[in-house]
């Protein structure tokens, strides 16, 4: 079963995922660790089903225990940021993780306020990009309360 196979079945055709593209290699293997392209709106579900630990309309889609330890910290760089699996990064003290993708795309995912915050856009990666994600996420939190 191609990597893409397994998503569709696993995770894709549940979620209702159905617009999507994925980058393959030379060979025709598709990338496992990056090229995958979504609307936001199917960015938010796969955020939805990891804030709910991998429930998805009384379904369990992802092994909770998998995504809890997915989105721990895995590797700390500082006091108050680290990496979990794949591509969730976390900052425990602030209470968020979030999925990166190039230039911007990140899914948000803020527990404590059961909340997903999608972000898409063409950001240079530079030394300020952290900053400005952050004040994304400060912004959406506040503009909650």
């Amino acid at each position: 079963m191609s990597t893409l196979e397994f998503a569709k079945k696993n995770l894709f055709d549940p979620l209702g995922i159905t617009k999507f593209s994925w980058r393959k290699d030379q060979q025709g293997i598709y990338d496992a660790g990056g090229g995958l392209s979504m609307t936001p709106r199917d960015m938010a579900k796969y955020g939805y089903l990891i804030l709910s630990k991998g429930v998805w309309e009384g379904k369990q889609i992802i092994p909770a225990d998998f995504v809890a330890e997915s989105v721990k910290t895995q590797t700390t760089f500082n006091a108050n940021s680290g990496y979990g699996y794949q591509s969730w990064w976390t900052f425990p003290l602030d209470g968020y993780y979030f999925a990166a993708g190039i230039m911007g795309q990140r899914i948000y995912i803020m527990e404590k306020q059961d909340m997903v915050v999608v972000t898409t856009g063409n950001m240079p990666e530079d030394d300020q990009i952290g900053a400005k994600m952050r004040e994304i996420v400060r912004y959406a939190i506040s503009a909650c309360k």
